[in-house]
């Protein structure tokens, strides 16, 4: 098996390498942190790069790139950690639009995404949780969607939510929600959790179902986006490491590097 990176993905490396040198210190992560600054003023500077698109088919205004592509990218990504809705946005929810959209709701969202001119939440709150409760927060009647959930990554900046729901008679599936929509309502949670929200909704009119939802598609979606998760947790591991090393090697007592100590 070849581990080695090919050109694509080294391109790919070096562009997310360059945009957080640039764009993303360490000391802009922590105004973004602090709340000094706010992410949306620099979400250009992503969008420029192309890496949204990264995930997403070339005939939908993508780069076409594989799953292991898109790896590099957010294993690049979690060296910053760069915040922001590149995940909920251009793999989870791209995921599901790819997988479970009709061919007009691609060429809707996908090619907007890319761009970063759509940014997409999902309103699940754990992607481990058993599958059939994540339709259980919300109901879809004749008048619209009606329900509440916590800790939905990623609402402040997001034009759309994709919503998972039950109608009647214990129907599921995925509703687009723009954010702007009458009976839709965003609140911010409090607390060490960052960019979490309690969404509700009350007869909040429906952009979209994505009509093309089977439960087995909207599983695969799940699974594979959680693996682009990892890869992201993973370089934000990587990073530690080398923040570590690096202060075992320049930290010096009792006149030697505190390294040495541990022999």
């Amino acid at each position: 098996m070849d581990l080695l990176l090919n050109e694509q993905q080294l391109m790919l490396q070096s562009t997310v390498q360059d945009l957080l040198k640039r764009d993303f210190t360490k000391e802009r992560l922590a105004e973004f942190d602090s709340g000094k600054a706010d992410l949306k003023d620099q979400w250009d500077s992503v969008c420029s790069t192309g890496i949204l698109g990264s995930l997403i088919p070339e005939k939908y205004g993508g780069i076409g790139g594989s799953f292991s592509d898109t790896g590099v990218v957010f294993q690049e990504l979690g060296k910053g950690p760069l915040p922001g809705p590149h995940f909920t946005s251009s793999v989870l929810a791209a995921n599901l639009i790819i997988q479970c959209g009709t061919e007009s709701q691609k060429h809707n969202y996908l090619p907007r995404i890319a761009e970063g001119k759509f940014i997409f939440s999902v309103a699940i709150s754990n992607l481990n949780q058993s599958v059939n409760t994540i339709f259980e927060d919300f109901r879809l009647a004749q008048n619209g969607v009606s329900g509440v959930r916590l800790n939905i990554p990623e609402l402040r900046l997001a034009t759309h939510v994709i919503v998972p729901f039950t109608s009647e008679p214990g129907i599921q599936g995925l509703a687009v929600i723009p954010t702007n929509t009458y009976g839709l309502s965003i609140r911010p949670l409090t607390g060490m959790s960052t960019e979490q929200y309690e969404l509700k909704t009350e007869n909040a009119e429906i952009e979209e179902i994505l009509t093309g939802f089977k439960l087995s598609a909207f599983s695969s979606a799940l699974i594979q986006s959680t693996a682009l998760l990892c890869s992201f947790q993973v370089g934000g591991l990587e990073r530690v490491l080398e923040m570590c090393l690096t202060y075992s090697k320049t930290r010096h007592q009792f006149g030697q590097p505190i390294g040495r100590f541990q022999r």
